[in-house]
């Protein structure tokens, strides 16, 4: 049976590795054969996005927090970026808006081969 594995990598303080931690699991996993999504909440400098070459929505333009409350500017598919052996939904500058406080989060999911891909 196929399995998912989702990591949340999550910490108020900046300089703590989150950006590298999210992008060495999602290497690994993704070089061990598993289809990866690494998800990058970042609100404002959106590292995992840099790291990757990823290319960040301008403000205006679709993004994952648009799909979140319902006011899409188009497919979800969209959004997910592909580099490096996986997939990426980039950070947003429209994240800003979302928190309040200087949290920075990244959600790497990792699918083993013939599993289903989700959608929201």
């Amino acid at each position: 049976m196929p399995r998912t594995v989702a990591y949340t990598v999550y910490s108020e303080a900046g300089g703590v590795g989150k950006t590298t931690l999210s992008a060495n699991l999602a290497a690994a996993h993704s070089r061990a054969g598993e289809k990866v999504l690494a998800i990058d909440l970042d609100p404002q400098e959106g590292s995992l996005s840099y790291l990757t070459d990823v290319e960040r929505p301008r403000r205006g333009d679709d993004n994952l927090v648009r799909h979140l409350v319902g006011r899409p500017k188009g497919e979800f598919s969209d959004l997910i970026k592909t580099t490096d052996g996986f997939d990426v939904i980039p950070s947003s500058p429209n994240n800003e808006t979302t928190t309040t406080t200087d949290t920075h989060s990244c959600i790497v999911c990792s699918r083993s081969p013939g599993s289903r891909r989700s959608t929201m």
